[in-house]
């Protein structure tokens, strides 16, 4: 029989706030894997293009040894290498490899923080916040791009697992500082990211007073990575220092986290985009009056800094009470605030590398692709907060914290699940259009440049990897054989000549059709494939757009391959 909540006993009421942020523990988890399964493009994207024309073009080893604007992806380029290889760049491989990269950390940061000698509802809240750092869907450039997730998820299971290592006492201190070593080492050469692994397990070592011998290995671990990453061009070629500037910056990154939980609220553009009616009208307002306070979003100065000035403090406030006070869950404090400082090292480490960049482009502190770090910094914070909780009448504040939270930061799930969305649709137009040799002007390209695109093309096509291994690609040009077509009637056809950046002549085409294939062929009246078309979810489900080569006068018929 159900019970209405005012009605259930006091001990069953009390665990109501306990079981609500269990289920939106799971929500959040369930929300990012999707993500990550369904959103993620099955084209490349942004980087990609850049990536695939090294390793294409270079020999190995030495197109996986090789640095990329400052970073040496190793391990991630091996994994890249093989997908060339094996899956035709078709993204699986490293999809399923970040997904389960993502749920490993998801996996080892919840154990950290399930300490039996901490209060219950602390526990709870612990691994809420823990879990949140990975799986919000403000990290949906990690999340939803199948490159970006291996990186990004690899150098942060490295992390836990070094942690993990350094955060006890145990006997055999120095054959678990030189594994951990291991461990940062191999996430300094996934990302460049890694390289403050080391540095955070240093600290975890200062927390916990560790004796010389456990240093010892991971200095030396840090010393080599250095040296490694430096040589042949690795790292940052020169540093100009600007203590306040690059202080400044890191400090509104860290504060990056809250713009993008605020969006529609703080930009004047976002706002715009909220359902017409109360809603709008109230975004408009609040964006208007923070702007005329402080600035465009993506380029005020003090309230962000502010933030991150606040962080900063209460870091170094939790850390010295970790060192000082030996506390319950020990360990798992000792982890959460590694991944704290951990996170504050990588903001750091991108201020006074990237400097001179955000001077000429301010609003790139805050693009998406850092925030699978920052959040980071605020997720094992309040995880420490929560480890530290007495046990007493207080241990219930974090799971009271942890339900607001849980509320605060769900409506952020839609613009962020939305832009992931845009992204997939802007990646997937552009390969198409690349796949047809038609690549209109006015064709949103998201974060891919076109000279990368352009000079990887040609060598994919040779290798008939990524969208050139589609079936329908592989028929440009020819005829195919009736018995393998299933034709498709074509509803409100639209036809359009196309700006086309890869040649000479090209068309644009909308229409409606029901067509149960992922894409369908355009051929011309003699039956030839002259063009591809796809979904094109943002205009409804049963909206379909291509590119064709030719002229817009000239007949068309619509096939799907048997």
């Amino acid at each position: 029989m159900n019970l209405p909540l005012a009605d259930l006993p006091p001990t069953q009421r009390r665990d109501v706030p306990l079981i609500l942020v269990g289920l939106a523990t799971a929500a959040y988890a369930a929300i990012a894997f999707a993500t990550m399964l369904i959103v993620a493009p099955r084209v490349p994207y942004a980087d990609q293009w850049r990536f695939y024309a090294r390793l294409i073009t270079q020999s190995f080893p030495a197109n996986v040894l090789a640095a990329d604007n400052g970073h040496r992806e190793v391990l991630p380029n091996l994994l890249r290498v093989a997908e060339l290889r094996w899956f035709d760049a078709d993204q699986s491989l490293q999809i399923a490899v970040g997904a389960l990269l993502a749920l490993l950390c998801v996996a080892c940061l919840a154990r950290a923080s399930w300490c039996d000698s901490v209060p219950r509802h602390a526990r709870v809240a612990a691994v809420f916040f823990a879990t949140l750092g990975v799986v919000w869907l403000g990290n949906e450039r990690a999340l939803a791009h199948a490159n970006e997730s291996v990186h990004a998820y690899l150098v942060i299971a490295c992390l836990l697992a070094g942690l993990r290592l350094v955060a006890r006492e145990t006997a055999s201190e120095s054959a678990r500082s030189a594994l951990a070593a291991a461990f940062g080492l191999a996430a300094a050469f996934s990302f460049g990211s890694g390289m403050a692994c080391l540095p955070a397990f240093l600290g975890v070592l200062w927390l916990r007073r560790a004796p010389w011998r456990a240093w010892a290995p991971i200095l030396a671990g840090l010393v080599l990575a250095l040296l490694l990453y430096t040589r042949g061009g690795g790292g940052t070629e020169t540093l100009h220092m600007d203590p306040f500037v690059q202080s400044v910056i890191c400090l509104r990154w860290l504060a990056a986290p809250l713009q993008y939980l605020l969006w529609p609220l703080l930009d004047t553009h976002a706002a715009a985009q909220l359902p017409a009616g109360i809603l709008r009208a109230v975004g408009m307002t609040i964006a208007q009056t923070w702007s005329g306070m402080f600035g465009e979003m993506t380029q005020a100065v003090w309230p962000q800094s502010v933030l991150g000035i606040t962080g900063v403090v209460l870091f170094a406030l939790a850390c010295q009470r970790a060192r000082r006070a030996a506390c319950a869950g020990a360990s798992g404090l000792r982890i959460a605030l590694g991944v704290a400082g951990f996170s504050l090292l990588v903001g750091g480490m991108v201020a006074v590398s990237r400097s001179d960049y955000f001077v000429a482009l301010p609003e790139q502190v805050l693009a998406a692709r850092y925030l699978v770090w920052s959040s980071l910094f605020w997720s094992g914070l309040l995880c420490a907060w929560c480890l530290a909780t007495p046990a007493r009448r207080r241990a219930r504040a974090p799971l009271q914290i942890a339900l607001v939270v849980a509320v605060f930061v769900a409506p952020s799930e839609v613009w962020m699940g939305r832009l992931a969305l845009s992204m997939r649709n802007a990646a997937e137009q552009v390969a198409l259009g690349a796949a047809v040799g038609v690549l209109d002007r006015d064709e949103p390209m998201g974060e891919t440049p076109f000279d990368e695109l352009q000079r990887a093309l040609p060598l994919l096509e040779e290798h008939g990897a990524a969208m050139y291994a589609w079936p329908e690609a592989r028929w440009l040009g020819k005829r195919p054989p009736a018995n393998r077509l299933q034709s498709v009637e074509a509803r409100n056809l639209k036809v359009r000549p196309a700006m086309n950046q890869l040649a000479n002549n090209g068309i644009v085409v909308e229409m409606l059709a029901n067509a149960g294939a992922a894409r369908m062929l355009i051929l011309d009246a003699q039956g030839r494939v002259v063009g591809i078309a796809q979904h094109h979810a943002p205009s409804g489900s049963d909206a379909w757009r291509g590119m064709a080569r030719g002229d817009a006068e000239m007949a068309l018929a619509f096939a799907t391959l048997r």
